[in-house]
Parts: C-alpha cells; sequence; structure tokens
C-alpha cells in the first residue's frame, strides 16, 4: 500500500515545486477507513500527502494542531518552581485551576501562539517544539501587530513543558492523527517513528532504542513482532516520517525544534 508502482491506474508524475534534487515526483489516490489520500513519492518514499476534506483550511488545520498540545505536562520555570498542566482544546487546567486559552492564526495558520486570559499563565506563550514537550516564551504585539518574544530572564531561559503522563507516550496522537513532520529534527524524526512502533510493544534489536523504550512505563513489548499491526494513519506517519529523513539537511529549512529535544537520549 505504501509502495508506489508506475503500472498502476491512476498514477502520474508531475514537476517537483521545489528545487531538492529530486527528478520527479510520483502521486496517487487511496482510500481507506472512508479517508480518500493524495499521496505524493519521490524514489518511493512519501513526501507529502493531502486528505479530502469538507472542512475549511482553518478548520483541517486545527484538527491537525490541537493533538499536538493536548495533554498533561510538567512546567519547569526559569526559578525551578513546578505546575502541572493539562492542556485541551482551548482548556487549561494548572494546579488544579482551570482557564481557557486561545490559539493566534495568520490566514488560518497557527503561529503557536497561545494567548491565555487570566491566572498565574496570564498572557501570550510562544510554544516552541521540543521532543520532551514545549519550550514556552512570554511574548507581546509589537507596533506591527507581531507577537515577540519577551525574555525577563537573564540567561534567556524559557519555561520548559515537559511530558507527564506514564500511562501514554508523547506521540499516541499519532494514531489517528496525521503528523506535520518538517519543524522536527532527524534525531528526533527516528525517535518518532520508533514510538509509533512502540506504542503496539514492538521489540527492538537496537541496543539504545531498546533501553529508551524499557524506560517508558507505557511500553509493554509483545512476544513476538510478527502480530504487530498497524492502523492506516500510523502507517503513512511511519511512511511520511521516512521521507522527511530522507530530504537533504540544507532543504529542511523549517526545523524550528529546541532543545532538550532528542540529543544525548538515547546514548
Amino acid at each position: 500500500m505504501l509502495s508506489p508502482d508506475p503500472e498502476m491506474e491512476g498514477w502520474f508524475t508531475t514537476p517537483d515545486k521545489e528545487d531538492d534534487g529530486w527528478q520527479e515526483s510520483m502521486c496517487c489516490l487511496t482510500e481507506d477507513a472512508g479517508r480518500t489520500m493524495l499521496v505524493f513519492y519521490k524514489e518511493g518514499r512519501v513526501t507529502a500527502l493531502f486528505e479530502q476534506t469538507d472542512k475549511t483550511l482553518e478548520e483541517a488545520i486545527l484538527e491537525r494542531w490541537f493533538p499536538t498540545v493536548r495533554g498533561k505536562f510538567l512546567c519547569t520555570t526559569p526559578a525551578g518552581r513546578t505546575y502541572h498542566f493539562v492542556i485541551g482544546d482551548n482548556t487549561l487546567e494548572i494546579d488544579g485551576v482551570a482557564t481557557t486559552y486561545h490559539m493566534v492564526t495568520s490566514n488560518g495558520y497557527p503561529l503557536d501562539v497561545l494567548v491565555v486570559p487570566d491566572g498565574v499563565a496570564e498572557g501570550a506563550w510562544h510554544f516552541i517544539r521540543t521532543i520532551d514537550g514545549f519550550n514556552t516564551y512570554r511574548t507581546r504585539l509589537n507596533e506591527t501587530g507581531e507577537y515577540e518574544q519577551l525574555y525577563e530572564d537573564v540567561d534567556d531561559r524559557p519555561n520548559k513543558l515537559t511530558w507527564d503522563d506514564p500511562t501514554k507516550s508523547r506521540w499516541s496522537f499519532l494514531s489517528d492523527t496525521f503528523i506535520i513532520p518538517i519543524s522536527y529534527t532527524k534525531e528526533t524524526l527516528l525517535l518518532i517513528r520508533n514510538t509509533i512502533l512502540a506504542q503496539h510493544g514492538y521489540v527492538f534489536t537496537d541496543k539504545a532504542l531498546k533501553k529508551y523504550f524499557k524506560a517508558r512505563p507505557w511500553y509493554k513489548p509483545a512476544r513476538d513482532n510478527s502480530s504487530i499491526q498497524l492502523n492506516f494513519i500510523e502507517q503513512m506517519n511511519v511512511a511520511r516520517i521516512q521521507g522527511e529523513e530522507a530530504k537533504p539537511d540544507a532543504l529542511r529549512k523549517r526545523v524550528t525544534e529546541e532543545a532538550p529535544g532528542i540529543h544525548g537520549a538515547l546514548k
């Protein structure tokens, strides 16, 4: 299902819109579980996918964005104080106290800026992804109507939100949500890809991966890898990540992930 066949009816070649060194791209329509997808391939790897939908552009984007921030996190401030966050879709709970937030968009696209109207986290916050969760920086609107970061700590250190739910992985949402992989480093993408397998109990032979997942409380190794089956979305996410990993580093210009990142986690 994930390997392109030029002989299949409905396949066609199209000029690549990006000067990324590939000679051509191929795409096809595929359907599974009521979903109709347009999948693009380069040299046998998935590089982009589009889902047919009756939602507006903003609705479709938010449908993918909310799962990336949803969950339980431990917030650590530069001063060392900690708070327990539970983030939902426009809802926020901090140490048991409920409030709300709204996410700032521009032309329907999320700016990764969350505005909290009240409480201990009142203000606007820029969320930047890490492998563990997010670094968050206080922001404000400048004279041109754009958000800029405010550095209140002498070391310009962010608040760190780290995943804090032992019952499931940080990436459990990738079982029913398509990944947007362009902002992550290749090291992080490798871990995300293997986490999708680990969520089904995949038994690893690689020593670093085996050690890493053994330390995750949600990981339950299967008896036999042959019994593991990924659903359609998980298969497409694995394939999409592999396509991004194959892209030359010089062309991955939208990587925004910050430390702590994955660096050193598998050692």
